[in-house]
């Protein structure tokens, strides 16, 4: 009787065991699918090259974006980042977007907020390390 009591026993650990590792098994595969997701969508929505794109894939890192740190900025604020990172100054970059400077001084200032930057040199650098353009 002992020996069928340890044999039941041994059976249920082993169904336990095996349901453990399914659900394993099943947390893993979502978290691959949701990676794949969430750096599709980082791809369209951020300003980010291609190659840190491939290096977030093929690094094992798992990333979930549920905020805009990567890209805070909007579209706009993109275009002007280019043109801050190039250098140009807020007249220079209203000439070219066809903007009032007053306008590219409002986008410039949300930036530096949204970047926690003290002035234009540090938003330059904030672009720069997040490879924002």
């Amino acid at each position: 009787m002992m020996e069928l009591v340890s044999s039941l026993a041994i059976i249920v650990i082993a169904i336990l065991v095996i349901m453990l590792i399914t659900m394993l098994i099943s947390y893993l595969i979502s978290k691959y699918i949701f990676m794949d997701n969430e750096l599709s969508k980082l791809k369209t929505e951020a300003c980010v090259k291609d190659e840190v794109i491939q290096n977030l894939m093929t690094s094992g890192h798992q990333i979930k974006i549920t905020s805009p740190m990567l890209n805070p900025f909007t579209k706009r604020e993109l275009e002007l980042a280019q043109y801050v990172t190039d250098g140009l100054t807020n007249k220079e970059i209203a000439e070219k977007l066809n903007l009032s400077p007053f306008t590219v001084n409002n986008h410039i200032d949300n930036m530096k907020e949204k970047s926690n930057s003290k002035n234009k040199a540090e938003l330059v650098s904030f672009i720069v390390k997040n490879e924002l353009c």
